[in-house]
């Protein structure tokens, strides 16, 4: 799952859109911007609480995620559980 998130080969909705998979790139979280890792990592503001419980921040820039530890990243995914 990090590899994915990291590498941005995943199946969120930016990715499955250049796969031809889904016809809509939005996060069906926020439905405000394409659905891509730094947005589901950093930006979606469906997701701040848990983000708050994992990062002590609301929102992360890239600069962050660069920062953070892979096994905060992990756990943060697995508690969105978009990756169902």
């Amino acid at each position: 799952m990090l590899v994915y998130l990291l590498t941005g080969h995943n199946t969120l909705n930016r990715h499955l859109t250049i796969m031809r998979r889904v016809n809509d790139p939005l996060c069906p979280l926020c439905k405000a911007e394409e659905e891509t890792s730094l947005h589901f990592l950093g930006k979606c503001c469906a997701t701040v609480n848990i983000r708050r419980l994992h990062f002590d921040v609301p929102f992360l820039e890239p600069s962050d995620l660069k920062q953070a530890h892979w096994i905060t990243l992990l756990r943060f995914a697995k508690a969105t559980k978009r990756f169902q």
